[in-house]
């Protein structure tokens, strides 16, 4: 197809549509490693990508931190508010859809599929916890949608 405005059209995607250039490239990622057959490594970029949408969100409802706590009392063997945390991320990931009306649906079917991922306080390495060994084509095209709705309507608000 023509180029027109510097733009090869026959090269977009519906991650185009996301105007964060972080996030996009996350969204990128993963479309790329779902072009190659690379499903598990896609989930992962998604995941990445889901953590920095919410990341965004910081500001209405901040995330809790635990950590402290941990620490305090580890001379245990287990880390007994790991799983309040872990609940407390869910909780307030499903307020902030809520409140700013995001799809319950989408939402609800990327917490569930998609690995969970975190980031190093200033912003370096990425840990990514697997919850499956494996992940079909679909349920990540799926899931990359949903990211992309998700963004669009956080892009109004935000």
């Amino acid at each position: 197809m023509l180029e027109h405005f510097a733009v090869n059209f026959d090269d977009l995607s519906i991650v185009d549509l996301v105007a964060d250039a972080n996030i996009r490239e996350h969204l990128r990622s993963a479309d790329g490693g779902l072009q190659e057959g690379n499903t598990s490594g896609a989930a992962e970029d998604l995941a990445k990508a889901k953590t920095l949408i919410f990341a965004k969100l910081q500001k209405y409802i901040p995330k809790v931190n635990l950590e402290g706590y941990d620490r305090t009392i580890g001379l245990l063997r287990e880390q007994p508010f790991s799983a309040l945390g872990e609940y407390l991320d869910i909780l307030r990931e499903s307020c902030l859809v809520a409140m700013f009306n995001l799809p319950i649906k989408e939402y609800g079917y990327v917490r569930n599929i998609l690995p969970s991922a975190s980031r190093a306080a200033f912003g370096g390495e990425w840990w990514v916890q697997h919850r499956r060994a494996t992940y079909n084509e679909s349920e990540i095209r799926r899931a990359l949608s949903c990211l992309v709705n998700l963004c669009i309507k956080l892009e109004v608000i935000d």
